[in-house]
């Protein structure tokens, strides 16, 4: 009696958590029990993050067509990235309240969480090694490269909100890629969401062809090559495209200031220039899945 009545206080909390989760501003939200993260890499599992872990709540949040199909634009930077990072974490700040305030250890997994940037000479983070309790997981991950401590797009998967595609984007059934998550982790035994079984990348292979970095290939996230995503500059050369030439234009040496920077700070640029939608975002337009046809 006492197990069942256990089970179905947690079956109650867990539709209170998501009824909650949802008038904080979730477009979605899922549960994932931390079996489901036994394939994650030594230091990536949540259980590393938190231990006694049991729970992961991940939940989505949508792009707007608006700002998204008509890239670039500073729109897209502003309410796709930076706007909506801190939209996303106060969701998660407010799902992790949620918990504590009824007992459980709960750690809101903020947007901005890559731990390493070891790209061409760029350096990792420098807090995280002398901040992560256990030094030998730390090591490893430092030796990988553009990963955050947990896998957002797997996490939401495993909490049963989508899939996967080929374009290495989590992909839901009301909006294809055109997505956003967070993430919080959890002692709470909650009640888990059923993976989404079925496929929902149509493997026309859209993304693939149009991907103006060649980051994107036929065999999928496994081949991804974040680098040639995130570096979209380097595939013109030395010179930036005309487009991020008229953006910048309005703000008298910008150019040449850019074209002065060096190692991180250039970097921090370039991670701007592409969060504007240089590129077009032909990793998300293109795709076919939860495409609406507006007015």
């Amino acid at each position: 009696m006492a197990v069942l009545t256990k089970k179905v206080k947690m079956s109650e909390l867990t539709g209170e958590l998501k009824e909650f989760g949802i008038a904080m501003g979730a477009e979605t939200i899922g549960v994932a029990p931390v079996e489901r993260f036994a394939p994650a890499p030594v230091g990536f599992h949540p259980t590393d993050l938190l231990p006694g872990a049991k729970s992961v709540v991940g939940f989505t949040v949508p792009q707007l067509a608006g700002y998204c199909e008509n890239t670039p634009n500073n729109s897209y930077t502003q309410y796709g990235y930076i706007f909506k990072n801190l939209y996303i974490d106060r969701i998660a700040w407010e799902i992790a309240r949620f918990l504590d305030n009824h007992g459980y250890w709960a750690l809101p997994y903020c947007r901005e969480g890559q731990t390493t940037t070891q790209v061409e000479g760029f350096n990792p983070n420098p807090f995280f090694e002398r901040n992560y309790r256990d030094q030998e997981k730390a090591a490893a991950k430092v030796k990988l490269t553009m990963r955050g401590d947990i896998s957002m797009r797997k996490a939401v998967e495993a909490a049963g909100l989508g899939r996967i595609g080929v374009n290495g984007l989590l992909l839901t059934p009301e909006h294809g890629p055109r997505n956003r998550m967070g993430v919080v982790i959890t002692t709470a035994e909650l009640e888990p969401n059923p993976v989404i079984k079925e496929e929902l990348c149509n493997h026309c292979l859209r993304c693939v062809k149009e991907c103006p970095a060649g980051a994107i290939t036929e065999n999928g996230p496994s081949e991804f090559n974040p680098i040639k995503c995130i570096m979209t500059v380097q595939r013109w050369g030395t010179t930036y495209p005309e487009a991020v030439k008229r953006m910048l234009s309005r703000r008298q040496n910008a150019w040449d200031n850019v074209t002065r920077l060096r190692g991180d700070a250039k970097f921090v640029v370039y991670n701007l220039i592409v969060g504007t939608g240089l590129c077009g975002s032909k990793c998300i337009n293109p795709c076919p899945v939860g495409r609406r046809t507006m007015k």
